[in-house]
């Protein structure tokens, strides 16, 4: 079986502008999808790669997911050419410190205009502050959380408060 032309030209494309991003197939509903992994520095020049790519023109964010493994978090942006024909993934990780400071990452808003949400709550609940190209960041705080809470609550390492604005928040074995 050979592979399509759009597939050789971004594996191509990848392995020369992106060094050490990986192209993989995965089964996705029944059909295959591209997972293009590069590196965190590149992310933002492989996203504008993608939606002005002729062969690809992948300009459609479908979904943007966060997940932690281990000591990292792992950005998976689902993305399609506008009329379906042609899905993919790109993936990048972003490696967490050891103390509860937020995590810088490139804001893909000027790629993908649809992500603004996604990026806005993932920052706030992962602590991840999304940068423009000038190094400032995209969203201020607030919205999803109090103004007082303290901490990323979908990070592994988070530990609820037992209380909070004068309510329990202890849990027995049976809740």
């Amino acid at each position: 079986m050979t592979k399509p032309k759009s597939e050789i030209s971004l594996r191509e494309r990848a392995k020369k502008d992106f060094p050490g991003a990986v192209l993989d197939e995965v089964i996705f509903h029944g059909g295959v999808e591209l997972v293009l992994t590069v590196e965190l520095g590149v992310l933002r020049s492989a996203a504008a790669m993608l939606v002005a790519d002729p062969n690809w023109r992948l300009s459609s964010l479908e979904n943007f997911s966060v997940h932690q493994k281990g000591r990292t978090l792992v950005f998976s942006y689902f993305i399609m050419s506008p009329a379906g024909e042609i899905t993919a993934c790109l993936k990048t990780k972003v490696p967490l410190p050891s103390d509860v400071r937020e995590v810088d990452a490139p804001s893909l808003v000027k790629e993908w205009p649809m992500i603004a949400t996604f990026e806005a709550e993932a920052g706030e609940l992962f602590g991840i502050r999304f940068l423009n190209e000038k190094g400032e960041s995209v969203y201020k705080a607030g919205g999803r959380l109090p103004e007082d809470w303290y901490g990323y609550p979908l990070r592994k390492a988070y530990v609820f408060p037992m209380e909070f604005l004068g309510i329990s928040h202890v849990r027995t074995k049976e809740s």
